[in-house]
């Protein structure tokens, strides 16, 4: 049975998988696909984070200094084994040292979302001040 790539598309976001030959629409598939991860990076400029108050009050929660912050990509801030990264989604994850959050002024208008990052924060900061 022939499908046009439209009928392709719509069986794929239902996720039902279908054997065909490479072709266009598998391409642009995987274009799609590429752009929308790219669009969830939100970069951030690290002299500017350095600026905010909440950024240094977090920072400091977690004992680390603003000054042993390095940007290892657009997106993503290091400090020793701690990774933070900053996405377009209001998602915050606290994984394997991998801290992902929106960006920093999120914060400052959405008071729910800094609850959120300190829930998240909580056992490394515990554990930071028992050391």
């Amino acid at each position: 049975m022939a499908i046009n790539e439209k009928q392709f598309v719509y069986l794929q976001e239902m996720g039902i998988e279908l054997w065909q030959r490479k072709s266009i629409a598998t391409q642009n598939a995987n274009v799609e696909k590429s752009s929308q991860t790219d669009i969830s990076v939100h970069s951030v400029e690290i002299n500017q984070l350095l600026t905010e108050r909440f950024f240094l009050d977090t920072i400091q929660a977690i004992a680390f200094k603003p000054s042993s912050f390095t940007q290892v990509s657009p997106n993503k801030l290091q400090c020793d084994d701690f990774i933070w990264q900053f996405v377009n989604e209001a998602a915050i994850d606290f994984e394997n040292n991998v801290l992902t959050t929106p960006p920093i002024t999120d914060f400052i208008r959405q008071p729910t979302l800094k609850k959120r990052l300190f829930q998240q924060l909580l056992p490394m900061i515990i554990s930071k001040n028992v050391d």
